[in-house]
């Protein structure tokens, strides 16, 4: 009995069976072995695009099968006909354009009349799109597998709870694990307490406001094995479910971090060599005068002549401090004095200075404005970047030329600070501007005039710090500076000084000749031994009685045994466990009263209040004046015997 037959003799009608059938498949073949005739069901011809005569027996229909698929479905009938069992299969068949669609199989064996072969329904379920969805989606899973494995980078995926999901080779790496042990943990189980807890402070950031954050930051694992590493973590919104993951991508950046900071350590040395050379070479010329005065000292009988050479030595040592204060002003260490003065007066006591520093083929000229604001500046810091502007027009006019020093009056707006990116406030300034007509700059060597080391000369003949110097004081005072230049016709460089209303203070300062003596025990606590000696000598020449120390350690011991001593005179920087400031403090627990004045050749460590010390405690920066040594020394034992 056929299908037809077997659907007749039920209840239903055929066409309806077929109906139904049809209805749930992509069509239905039946295959009578017998007879090896195969009967397609029309729906079944309408999916592959073919007529009802061109269905014919079995070999017809295996010849549609892809080549691919024919020995294994002949493989899979032939053991199913053996046992007389279902089966189902997947194959590929050709449709009358002759592409191959793919189809699902369910095959059932139905008995007949004649024992001793059944025949064969099957139903097909077209599975082309699907097919061809989970292929794309296979493909797209390897492409991003693939992609992600071959980066340069580590690659991850992890959930808001923190938990990562997914890891390329280079993840797993980077947090000292293998793939199956870097899946399931969280950034406290893999790295170290910093990097995890800076690792869970960006995905806090992240879930609150999206986006993504870049950072470079030093990774730790847990082992300890640290890495530089440019991270960049961002969150994925938009998957179903309202489902957000935090994915990043993480560069290995140590090699280029240390060969950064190789670099760095070249160009510092580099710089240091430049600075080394410029600085010997300024300094040469101090020690020239100071030698050459103190031999003429030693041969000379004329106590005036005596006294000019003296001059010329305080005027050389004048200038070794204001090297030295070059440094520090770059920096913004040095410890200014600012008051109130007036610009053009400090021009014109610059001009017999730079008369003496400029060759005679170089004419200075001097234009100050009437009226002239005051300013709130310290004096020798502003002297000493006009002497540096000077020496600079100086080198770009070897063949002479002409200086000018005008000051001016100048209202700065926002829309000039604005324009030109300035970082001043609006409001009245003193402008001093420093001209020459000498050689001029190009464009680039003006953008770097203002960094420290940079200089054109030859090594030895500048330590490229004069203009750093100029453009640190400005900074430093809430002023600015800006240079002007073009090749072959000169250069200006105009400094621009806040305004003030107070007025100056036209006391004269008391004469540096004029000592103030005193009677007291002085301890000195100094380990450069002929700093050591020339202050004795001074304190002695004062009237003092001098107990010496070479370290703080030994300073201490003394002033345990010794009651009559009043005044401590220590170096900040010593060899030994006790520094200066550690000193004083240790003394005045068995001496409160104990009055300590602090020397030293460097702003920072002499800036040492808030360290358990007294208010009245007075800093002097090395070299010092006799006299204000002098003046240091009589006002804190004054302060202490008015508390006594």
């Amino acid at each position: 009995m056929n299908i037809p037959e077997t659907l007749a003799a039920q209840t239903i009608a055929s066409e309806h069976y077929w109906e139904m059938l049809e209805a749930v498949s992509s069509g239905i073949f039946y295959w009578c072995v017998r007879e090896d005739r195969v009967q397609w069901s029309p729906k079944l011809h309408k999916t592959l695009g073919y007529t009802a005569q061109e269905a014919a027996g079995v070999s017809d229909t295996f010849a549609l099968l892809h080549p691919d698929d024919l020995a294994p479905y002949k493989q899979i009938l032939g053991a199913a006909m053996a046992e007389a069992r279902d089966f189902t299969a997947s194959v590929r068949l050709k449709n009358a354009q002759g592409a191959y669609q793919h189809f699902d199989v369910s095959a059932h064996w139905m008995p007949t009349k004649e024992a001793y072969r059944p025949d064969l329904i099957g139903f097909l379920r077209d599975v082309t799109d699907l097919t061809e969805t989970k292929a794309k989606a296979h493909r797209s899973e390897k492409i991003f597998h693939a992609l992600c494995e071959n980066m340069p980078a580590a690659v991850f995926i992890k959930g808001l709870n923190g938990a990562y999901i997914y890891g390329n080779e280079l993840a797993a790496a980077y947090a000292g694990c293998t793939k199956d042990t870097f899946i399931g943990r969280s950034a406290p189980d893999i790295f170290g307490a910093e990097t995890a807890m800076a690792l869970q402070a960006v995905d806090e950031r992240l879930i609150a406001n999206g986006g993504s954050i870049s950072r470079q930051d030093i990774f730790e694992t847990e082992g300890g094995v640290r890495r530089s590493m440019l991270d960049t973590t961002f969150l994925i919104d938009g998957l179903s479910d309202g489902e957000k993951l935090i994915a990043g991508v993480v560069f290995d950046t140590t090699k280029q971090h240390e060969a950064e900071q190789a670099l760095a350590r070249s160009q510092r040395l580099e710089a240091l060599g430049q600075l080394v050379g410029g600085i010997a070479h300024d300094f040469n010329n101090t020690l020239a005068v100071l030698k050459g005065n103190l031999e003429l000292l030693q041969i000379i009988d004329d106590k005036s002549e005596g006294q000019l050479f003296c001059k010329e030595m305080e005027d050389a040592i004048e200038r070794g401090r204001r090297l030295t204060l070059q440094l520090l002003a770059y920096g913004r260490k040095a410890i200014l004095s600012p008051q109130v003065h007036n610009l053009s007066d400090i021009l014109t006591s610059s001009d017999r200075m730079l008369r003496r520093v400029l060759p005679e083929t170089i004419q200075i000229e001097m234009v100050a404005w009437g009226g002239l604001w005051n300013t709130m500046i310290d004096r020798s810091q502003v002297e000493n970047a006009i002497l540096n502007l000077a020496i600079n027009a100086r080198d770009s006019m070897p063949d002479g030329g002409k200086l000018t020093l005008e000051t001016r009056n100048i209202r700065l707006d926002e829309d000039y600070i604005n324009d030109r990116n300035e970082l001043v406030t609006p409001g009245r300034y003193v402008m001093l501007a420093v001209t020459d007509t000498g050689s001029g700059m190009t464009r680039e060597v003006v953008d770097r005039a203002f960094e420290p080391f940079f200089t054109t000369k030859s090594v030895g003949q500048g330590s490229g710090m004069g203009l750093a110097m100029v453009h640190g004081l400005m900074s430093q005072i809430g002023g600015s500076a800006r240079i002007y230049s073009e090749l072959g016709v000169g250069t200006t460089v105009k400094l621009y000084f806040k305004a003030t209303e107070e007025t100056a203070n036209l006391e004269r300062a008391v004469s540096p000749k004029s000592f103030t003596r005193g009677i007291a025990h002085v301890l000195l606590a100094e380990d450069e031994k002929s700093v050591r000696d020339m202050l004795t000598r001074q304190l002695q020449s004062l009237g003092y009685k001098v107990t010496v120390a070479v370290n703080g350690d030994q300073a201490y011991e003394i002033l345990l045994g010794d009651v009559s001593i009043e005044l401590l005179v220590t170096d900040v920087v010593m060899p030994g466990t006790l520094q200066g400031p550690m000193l004083a403090k240790r003394a005045r627990e068995n001496r409160p009263d104990l009055p300590v004045l602090f020397m030293s050749g460097y702003p920072r460590e002499a800036a040492i209040h808030g360290n358990g010390l007294k208010e009245q405690d007075i800093n002097l920066m090395k070299p010092v004046s006799m006299h204000d040594f002098a003046a240091a020394v009589a006002k804190l034992l004054d302060l202490r015997r008015n508390e006594i």
